[in-house]
C-alpha cells in the first residue's frame, strides 16, 4: 500500500524515532532547534513547510526553539522570528522570487542588492520583533576572513580560497586557517551551541544594531558578493557566508544532556558539512548529529515531477533570462503547495510514526 504523503520524506535518527513511537507522536515542544542550510535560491522549495511550522505548527508553543541558519537559511529564519511570520515570509518569497539585477552583477552591487531586500523583508520593526520573540530565538552563522581571505573579488580572494578548498580536503580542522566560525547569537540564550568542537566559534550577541548586517553577511558569498565589514557590536573583520563552514550543519545542535529533538526541514536528503565538502564524498556526516534529528525533504518522485525535474538552484541567475527564471521559480512555488498540505495533515493526524524512516 503507497503512503498518502508520497510528495514527502521523513528521516529520523535512532534516539528520534524511539522517542517520536515512545511519545506516541511529536509535539511542537519536544523541538529544541532547527537548523536552516545554506544553498541560495534551493530554499524556496521550502517556504510551504515553514508557513505550515511557524504560522500554524509553533503559533500556540510555550517553549523556546533555537533556529541556527547560514546563508539562505538565515534569511528564512529571519522572517519566521518576526511577530508575523507569515506576513515576513510572504515578502521574503516575493522579493526573492522576482529578484532581477539591472546593471553589472558587480560583488559591490550584488551586496547592495541584498541590504535592500533584507530592509524590506525586515520593515521597520524587525530586528526588534525578532529579538523580544518570546518563543523563537535567532543564531545567524558566519564566517570571518582571517588576513589571507580579507580581499575581494577573483584576484583577492580566488587564490586563496582555492588554497582553502585544498586544505579543506585534507582536513576540515585546517578551514580555521583561512575562515573562521562567527556565530551571532540571541543574546538570552548565555552558551550557545557551546558543545561545537569540530571548528572553533566567536559567539557574537544579536543587536538591533547588528542584526541585519548579520543576515546580509551570512549570504554574502565569497568572490560573488562583497562582505561585511566591521559589523557594529563585533570584533573588527571581513564577514562572510556562513556556508562555507556550515553548509547543512554537521554538529550536534542539543546539548549533551537534552531530551529534545532536532527538526530539519531541507532541500535533499543528505547533510554535507561544509561548502566546500561539496565534492568530498569520503566527508560523512557525524552519526552524532543525526541522532536526535528529524529531517523532512520534498520526496525525490515529488522533485522528479517539477516543472524542469529539478529544484531552483543559484546557476538560474546566470543560464536563465530573469523572465523565464522568474516565472519557472514561481511555478516553482505553485507546486509546493502540496508539501505544505501534506505537512499539514501529518501534524493534524499525528502520524508521525507512521511516516518516519531511519536514517540510511
Amino acid at each position: 500500500m503507497s503512503s498518502p504523503y508520497s510528495n514527502l520524506t521523513f528521516l529520523a535518527g535512532p534516539e528520534a524515532l524511539t522517542t517520536v513511537v515512545n511519545n506516541d507522536g511529536l509535539r511542537p515542544d519536544q523541538i529544541e532547534a532547527m537548523p536552516g542550510a545554506a544553498g541560495g535560491p534551493k530554499w524556496l522549495i521550502l517556504n510551504r513547510f515553514d508557513q505550515v511550522i511557524f504560522g500554524e505548527w509553533f503559533k500556540d508553543r510555550k517553549t523556546p526553539v533555537d533556529l541556527i541558519g547560514s546563508s539562505s537559511g538565515a534569511w528564512r529564519f529571519m522572517a519566521a522570528a518576526q511577530a508575523d511570520p507569515l506576513a515576513a515570509l510572504a515578502r521574503l518569497e516575493e522579493i526573492y522570487s522576482g529578484y532581477c539585477i539591472s546593471g553589472e552583477p558587480t560583488p559591490r552591487r550584488i551586496r547592495d542588492d541584498a541590504v535592500e531586500m533584507i530592509d524590506f523583508i525586515m520593515g521597520e520593526n524587525g530586528a526588534a520583533e525578532i529579538l523580544n520573540n518570546p518563543t523563537i530565538r535567532l543564531h545567524v552563522m558566519t564566517v570571518r576572513s582571517t588576513a589571507f581571505t580579507s580581499g575581494e573579488g577573483k584576484l583577492g580572494l580566488g587564490l586563496p580560497s582555492a588554497v582553502a578548498a585544498l586544505a579543506n580536503a585534507v582536513s576540515r580542522k585546517s578551514l580555521n586557517l583561512f575562515f573562521r566560525r562567527a556565530l551571532f547569537s540571541d543574546p538570552r540564550v548565555k552558551t550557545p551551541f557551546s558543545w561545537v568542537n569540530d571548528l572553533p566559534i566567536t559567539r557574537i550577541p544579536l543587536t538591533e544594531n547588528n542584526l541585519k548586517p548579520a543576515v546580509v553577511a551570512s549570504g554574502s558569498i565569497p568572490i560573488i558578493t562583497e562582505g561585511a565589514r566591521n559589523i557594529p557590536d563585533a570584533p573588527p573583520g571581513v564577514y562572510r557566508d556562513g556556508g562555507v563552514s556550515d553548509y547543512h550543519f554537521d554538529m550536534p545542535l542539543l546539548a549533551s544532556k537534552s531530551d529534545g529533538l532536532v527538526f530539519y526541514p531541507h532541500y535533499i536528503d543528505r547533510i554535507i558539512p561544509g561548502w566546500l565538502d561539496k565534492a568530498l564524498k569520503w566527508r560523512k556526516v557525524s552519526p552524532q548529529t543525526l541522532n536526535r534529528m528529524i529531517l523532512l525533504t520534498p520526496s525525490k518522485e515529488f522533485v522528479a515531477n517539477l516543472p524542469g525535474g529539478r529544484i531552483p538552484e543559484r546557476q538560474d541567475f546566470i543560464n536563465m533570462e530573469d523572465g523565464d527564471r522568474v516565472r519557472w521559480w514561481r511555478r516553482i512555488l505553485s507546486e509546493t503547495d502540496r508539501l505544505g498540505d501534506e505537512l499539514r495533515d501529518v501534524i493534524a493526524k499525528n502520524a508521525w510514526a507512521e511516516v518516519l524512516k531511519p536514517f540510511p
